[in-house]
């Protein structure tokens, strides 16, 4: 704590808002969520970052994280009408504190809500990719006891 507070010091008066819930409505289905820390890009108050806090190091940043950071955009700017510019992935590694930014250009974004859509469609549609990267993934899956193809 001491180690962030020394090298994120100006993040404390550029501050909004902690923990921001939202909700949304996308596809017929209800997303909520919290947003970590919304906070001003600069002296203008108007335009705002995304600040999404991770444990562990930077090697962690996988499409799952970019894109859960994208929802946290898509939703600061629709459901909650704030203008965001940028976001981030902070992690809060024990020997070093990295921020590193995630794409948010409007071709992301579209990319995301498109991820975001189909992903409902297939929750209501009852469809499920299995969508394992090796063995030990289907091992600790939530849905392991629903998969019809499970290994």
């Amino acid at each position: 704590m001491l180690r962030y507070i020394g090298m994120w010091r100006e993040d404390f008066t550029l501050s909004v808002n902690t923990e921001r819930n939202f909700e949304m409505d996308v596809e017929n289905a209800l997303i909520s969520g919290s947003i970590d820390l919304l906070k001003r890009e600069n002296a203008d108050e108007s335009i705002l970052e995304v600040v999404d806090f991770k444990t562990g190091n930077e090697k962690r940043l996988d499409e799952e994280l970019t894109l859960q950071v994208q929802l946290y955009t898509i939703a600061a700017r629709q459901a909650l009408n704030l203008k965001v510019n940028k976001a981030y992935v902070h992690f809060l590694d024990a020997k070093k504190q990295v921020r590193i930014e995630v794409l948010t250009t409007p071709k992301q974004l579209d990319l995301a809500c498109k991820t975001i859509s189909d992903t409902i469609t297939g929750i209501t549609t009852l469809r499920f990719r299995r969508n394992p990267k090796n063995k030990k993934d289907c091992d600790k899956c939530d849905w392991k006891k629903f998969c019809p193809q499970k290994q």
